[in-house]
């Protein structure tokens, strides 16, 4: 029997504390080579669009491959990259963590215009605001995640986690907490 699936992820990821680092001048070079990872997996870009301090990427990834080996993997290189050729000269690297959610086949083409059209909407809305939405949005509670160091949508400390429903991971969140970090 054949492995089929339709899993459509919008992940987002943001330089490392939010730092206005990527260079626009770069946009196409950038987008271009982190799609030329996504194809090397056997996985289906249908959007990217880069700002100055996040990614956001639209797509399917082959079923072989686990979600966060595949971040895992864009981040890791398009830094190496970044870095060795000096696309991004204030680049320094991606923030630990990730957002994925998991779209509707219905909601492709909405979400395809939503990632096309980041420069303007980030001339209304910045990156904080816009993830707390989403996080919003797909009713993440924030009192249920784990793990590491990050800035909060909020623009608190917190605790960057994996939300889990009936046992399976459904979304990356952020916590806040008080203090200066665990």
């Amino acid at each position: 029997m054949s492995t089929y699936t339709q899993i459509l992820y919008h992940i987002i990821f943001s330089t490392k504390n939010r730092e206005r680092t990527l260079d626009i001048a770069q946009r196409e070079r950038i987008l271009k080579y982190i799609w030329g990872i996504i194809k090397n997996t056997d996985s289906h870009l249908y959007q990217i669009n880069l700002m100055e301090d996040h990614v956001h990427i639209l797509c399917s990834i082959y079923p072989a491959i686990c979600l966060s080996d595949f971040v895992k993997k864009i981040k890791t290189s398009s830094g190496i990259w970044m870095k060795e050729e000096k696309v991004s000269p204030l680049f320094t690297n991606w923030q630990p963590g990730y957002g994925a959610f998991t779209i509707a086949w219905y909601e492709k083409d909405a979400i395809i215009e939503y990632i096309k059209n980041q420069q303007e909407h980030h001339k209304i809305m910045d990156f904080r605001s816009e993830y707390k939405k989403l996080l919003d949005e797909f009713g993440i509670d924030y009192d249920k995640c784990i793990c590491r160091d990050c800035v909060t949508p909020s623009g608190l400390n917190g605790l960057v986690g994996i939300v889990y429903h009936r046992l399976k991971p459904m979304a990356i969140i952020v916590l806040p907490f008080q203090g200066r970090g665990i």
